[in-house]
């Protein structure tokens, strides 16, 4: 449990009030006139200092009623637990963290994580608030802690992804700094990316608040294949009084399956051959091409 305004809280000090009244109020006797004093029988008169507390119930009722009265104005709110879902759930703090790193670029991955943070969006009601963290290496706090939805709707519209690797670390600090300033009970952390292994590094600061719901979505692309072009290689022979040239490579599966694919040899613009070749998991092929003739001094050639 915390305090809005703890300093309301100085005012349990007057909770001593009630017991000072009931230790120093006195009674006061009410006089009897008597005709005559002889029928009266003289005893002798005994006073002391000291005071006892009679009405106990009566005290604690001024104390309960006081230490109310102050408790409301220092206006206490329950972080998280059972008692915060008393009377329905209250409203929530939501940080999404959107991975816009250079791997989100494969595939479909970028549209479907955005559609992901759109669907969060839309699931929040009224007295709810939203902030929106993009983040690569560096997070950037785009929206911080608006009702206005539709605004962070917008500004999804224009966000795009970068050519820089993923760091989760600094992304989680940030979400946290963002919770910390945040007065609502309940709070959680959405956070969208495909989760590369090499994106996490130890980071003893990088932890959320005790309380604070952490939901993950994964963006999965699924068997991706890993081809590349190696080692180009150019041969040069004259014959006739012209040169012919002939080109190979090598294709690299660095993949965890085999992979097949379609290599092209375009030559001033123009595609002069395509060749299918075949890579286990993990291998190489050599990918050669038929010799072409050059037909200018100055040729240019690309393989894909």
């Amino acid at each position: 449990m915390g305090f809005l305004t703890p300093l309301f809280l100085i005012g349990l000090a007057g909770l001593a009030v009630p017991v000072l009244i009931h230790l120093t109020r006195r009674e006061r006797g009410k006089p009897i006139r008597f005709p005559s004093l002889m029928f009266l029988e003289k005893i002798p008169f005994q006073e002391t200092s000291r005071r006892r507390i009679r009405h106990w119930l009566l005290l604690l009722m001024r104390l309960a009623a006081l230490g109310l009265l102050v408790a409301a104005f220092a206006r206490p709110f329950v972080r998280g637990g059972r008692l915060a879902a008393v009377g329905g759930p209250g409203p929530e703090e939501v940080v999404i963290l959107l991975d816009n790193s250079w791997s989100m670029e494969m595939g479909d991955n970028w549209e479907r994580a955005v559609a992901e943070a759109r669907s969060v969006i839309g699931s929040l009601r009224p007295r709810d608030r939203a902030s929106l963290i993009v983040f690569a290496e560096t997070p950037r706090l785009v929206h911080r802690s608006i009702p206005e939805m539709p605004r962070i709707l917008a500004t999804l519209d224009t966000l795009a992804t970068t050519s820089l690797a993923t760091r989760f670390a600094p992304a989680v600090k940030l979400a946290a700094s963002t919770l910390s300033a945040s007065t609502l009970a309940r709070q959680r952390v959405v956070m969208i990316s495909d989760f590369q292994r090499t994106a996490w590094s130890p980071d003893p600061d990088a932890k959320l608040a005790e309380g604070v719901v952490v939901e993950t979505v994964v963006i999965d692309a699924g068997e991706i294949e890993n081809l590349a072009l190696t080692d180009l290689e150019l041969r040069r022979q004259s014959a006739g009084g012209r040169d012919r040239v002939t080109v190979e490579a090598r294709l690299v599966n660095t993949g965890e399956a085999a992979a097949s694919a379609e290599v092209t040899l375009a030559v001033d613009e123009t595609d002069l051959e395509t060749v299918t070749a075949t890579v286990a998991a993990g291998g190489a092929e050599p990918v050669a091409f038929a010799p072409f003739t050059l037909t200018a001094p100055f040729t240019r050639g690309e393989v894909r």
